[in-house]
């Protein structure tokens, strides 16, 4: 099957859980012996050559863009926003969206699809690169008629309305947040219904999109995880009475779930255990998330270089989370690590788990707290949540398996009627 694949960046190197499905997907997909190629917006924030891709498919085209969040930016869009639709210019983008149109941009993907094409089928990674699934789809050229499938990582305005209400915003943050999502909701309603398929990344957000658009193909299509090596985690060791968060410090959900963390619960374990360490490690950590190191209780290392071997040394991994939708791969990768781990409902969402056997869920700062303090003493427990997580992600998670998954939505959309 040739396939085109659109990214919104370069997915390297591939430690955050975006960039891990992205990498991962193209090159389990190359690996099945599908022809895939990639077209990549190259931004300003994730920038890197685009060779660092090239070994893990057919063909890569890559477009430089800046997608810096700018004042001057976000009051054009709020008057003078990009209007797109299907079949004209009816609904405005938002600015979250807007950064990632590049009419540029454009132009090299249509010359790409003269050039390489016909594909059997295209595949837009993310809300972020849904406009170019689009403009193929209206483009009136030879090859706009080629089945195009949404990636979608996250019902994008969830994220928004869930942030909308962070009583940490000033009134008109908040207020901007809900305009952010109203305008989000409205294009990615308007997307789904236009595209050919969506691969929903949970359960969850597959309900919502089969419910705006009922006559666009959805399917379940869940993210794979590396397995590591039975003899690589033996051989790290636990440090005891730590706990660590690791996860991309660029995106809000994550910092929002992060201070939380720090300032709420935090003090509830130290107050019990006050040998306690929380070692907190991700990209790009941004001013609050820095001024909350004191390197006693709270250690904050930036982006780190092993996931693995700093997953695996602590003795329990926390994902509190309170916006956002999809899959948590972060999660997963701590399951695959054999690490015990509390998170909250949302960070949950999605993940057939059961409460208290592979993960422990809370929501509230007495009930994290107590989760937490309940795995650094009992290292039995803990040791056998994490067993239970391993054997559970094993299972569940096999990127052959999601693999078949993906082309299985691909061969849908080809031939809907079966033929």
């Amino acid at each position: 099957m040739r396939i085109l694949v659109i990214l919104p960046r370069i997915p390297y190197p591939p430690r955050d859980g975006g960039a891990i499905v992205m990498f991962e997907t193209v090159r389990e997909l190359t690996k099945a012996g599908h022809d895939v190629d990639v077209f990549v917006l190259n931004t300003s924030r994730h920038r890197q050559p685009p060779g660092v891709v090239a070994d893990i498919c057919s063909h890569v085209v890559s477009v430089d863009i800046d997608t810096e969040i700018t004042a001057p930016g976000a009051l054009k869009n709020l008057f003078m926003p990009r209007r797109v639709s299907s079949d004209g210019g009816t609904i405005p983008l938002s600015y979250w969206l807007e950064r990632f149109v590049s009419d540029a941009a454009l132009g090299r993907l249509f010359d790409l699809l003269d050039e390489r094409g016909p594909y059997d089928v295209i595949q837009c990674e993310s809300l972020f690169t849904a406009w170019y699934g689009l403009a193929i789809r209206r483009a009136g050229r030879a090859w706009s008629d080629t089945p195009v499938v949404l990636r979608a990582h996250n019902v994008e305005h969830r994220i928004m309305e869930r942030l909308a209400g962070e009583r940490r915003l000033s009134v008109m943050e908040r207020r901007y947040r809900r305009h952010l999502a109203e305008r989000t909701k409205r294009f990615e309603m308007e997307a789904v219904r236009a595209l050919s398929g969506v691969a929903a990344i949970s359960p969850d957000d597959a309900a919502w999109f089969r419910s705006v658009a009922p006559g666009t193909v959805v399917d379940v299509v869940m993210p794979g995880i590396m397995m590591p090596p039975d003899d690589t985690l033996d051989a790290i060791e636990v440090e005891p009475f730590t706990l660590c968060i690791l996860s991309s410090m660029e995106w809000a959900p994550n910092v929002e779930g992060a201070i939380w963390f720090i300032e709420r619960v935090m003090p509830s374990i130290v107050e019990r255990l006050p040998q306690a360490v929380l070692h907190v490690a991700g990209r790009n950590p941004g001013a609050d998330i820095l001024a909350l190191h004191d390197g006693r209780h709270v250690v904050v290392h930036g982006e780190i270089d092993d996931a693995l071997v700093f997953r695996r040394s602590k003795a329990v991994s926390v994902v509190p989370l309170f916006s956002g939708s999809g899959v948590r791969i972060k999660i997963i990768e701590s399951m695959a690590a054999g690490v015990a781990l509390v998170t909250t409902s949302v960070g949950a969402e999605g993940l057939p788990v059961v409460n208290g056997g592979q993960v422990v869920i809370a929501d509230d700062i007495g009930s994290f707290a107590d989760a937490c303090v309940d795995l650094l003493v009992n290292g039995e427990h803990a040791r056998a949540m994490g067993e239970r997580g391993r054997a559970f992600a094993k299972a569940e998670f096999s990127w052959d398996r999601r693999v078949k998954d993906l082309v299985g939505l691909y061969r849908a959309v080809i031939s809907p009627a079966g033929g």
